[in-house]
């Protein structure tokens, strides 16, 4: 029941704002800021920068599912669609729809979630960029720049690779409308596009989006230093370089993806955790200094707030709360558990699953069967259970992150 929705045009509507003018002064509204204002001073505009990352973790973008609570419910849809994430079915498995690959047509609320995060997403770096003229900006604006420039070159990437029709032997390419819609990713919206302008926006190939995408990671480049900011909530030049190899592995120019990824190594102001820090029961994968980049959740957040609708409901098994912990369990496909070496410490991040032999067929319990031979994630590294290592000895098991 809670897959289907109805079709509908999502708008978004541009407030014009009245001005009044004489000839000695001119009046501008108080309660609401234009364009031109926001542009104004480097306070104005450090609001448009934190409403980017803030938007990581926005709530209810599309009517309110379960699964509607942020940018990392967009991590764990990529996680179940592969056997990084074998899940248990469940009557609380809000995710089902992915890892099934069911409720996939127009008229369905999983693909529309997507679609509207990423627009919706995509309209605060617009917001940002829209903002801030390079030939006048001050120093601390265009850095302010370069970081919406990031951003938005992450969403179109993301975007793009998900509702780019790529030929298969399954669906043919035609769609309902008549269209063939093969190679073709999304529309490109840019800043300061009328509502006309939107509505006669056809979807673009993959290698036009890859030119638009590219072009904003150059302003981020070029921008990006100016930024006098730390946090690892915002890109920095790393970040930059990181997005620009992972644009070029989807273009098949591993040449270039090598390099770039080079580049963001060697610009990056983390180490990689080592075995002891990846394992620390206290902290783990939650140290975001150790990443180039992440999302915190605030206790002012909407999706905190809910106590159930943000990452670790969905990721800790071990909580009395959320989801994860009510059935659809944080697990990892044993065939690629196994396909990890012994000696690679991250394959510690799982329990080993209990060895049960049988001869002629699996226990009619699929919950049971899994239970058995499919090693749990251990997700919330404050209440992490012991296991026993592939050598013997024993430690305690933390929490799958994805970066």
């Amino acid at each position: 029941m809670h897959h289907i929705i109805s079709k509908s045009w999502i708008v978004c509507g541009l407030a014009t704002l009245l001005t009044t003018t004489s000839c000695i002064e001119e009046t501008f509204p108080t309660d609401v800021a234009t364009e031109g204002q926001l542009g104004a001073s480097n306070k104005s505009t450090e609001a448009l920068l934190w409403a980017m990352p803030a938007f990581f973790n926005q709530l209810s973008v599309a009517g309110g599912c379960s699964y509607d609570w942020g940018y990392g419910s967009l991590m764990h849809i990529h996680d179940v669609m592969t056997e990084d994430m074998a899940v248990v079915s469940s009557g609380y498995d809000w995710y089902n729809s992915w890892a099934e690959n069911k409720y996939m047509g127009e008229l369905y609320a999983a693909p529309q979630f997507i679609w509207n995060y990423y627009w919706k997403a995509i309209q605060t770096t617009n917001n940002m960029i829209s903002a801030i003229d390079p030939n006048q900006a001050s120093e601390i604006q265009l850095g302010y720049l370069g970081v919406a420039s990031a951003f938005r070159a992450l969403y179109y990437l993301e975007t793009s690779q998900s509702f780019e029709f790529l030929e298969n032997d399954k669906v043919p390419s035609l769609n309902d409308a008549g269209n063939d819609v093969k190679g073709l990713t999304t529309p490109i919206v840019r800043e300061g596009m009328t509502e006309k302008m939107t509505r006669n926006n056809p979807r673009v190939n993959r290698e036009t989006m890859a030119e638009f995408i590219l072009s904003n990671l150059n302003k981020a480049e070029q921008y990006i230093g100016h930024l006098k900011f730390t946090e690892k909530t915002l890109p920095h030049l790393d970040v930059v370089y990181g997005l620009k190899a992972r644009c070029y592995m989807w273009l098949g120019q591993y040449a270039l993806a090598r390099d770039y990824a080079r580049k963001a190594i060697e610009n990056s102001q983390s180490r990689p955790m080592n075995e002891e820090e990846c394992l620390n029961p206290s902290s783990g994968f939650n140290d975001i200094t150790r990443w180039m980049w992440g999302s915190k959740m605030q206790k002012e957040d909407d999706v905190v707030k809910t106590g159930i609708l943000n990452w670790t409901s969905w990721m800790s098994n071990e909580t009395t709360f959320g989801f994860a912990n009510a059935g659809p369990k944080v697990m990892i496909s044993k065939r690629t558990y196994n396909r990890i070496s012994d000696t690679d410490f991250r394959k510690r991040c799982g329990k080993r699953p209990k060895i049960r032999h049988w001869q002629a067929k699996p226990p009619s319990s699929l919950l049971r069967w899994a239970q058995d031979f499919l090693p749990m994630l251990q997700s919330n590294s404050d209440q992490c259970g012991k296991y026993t290592g592939p050598d013997g000895g024993s430690g305690k098991c933390l929490p799958h992150h994805e970066n």
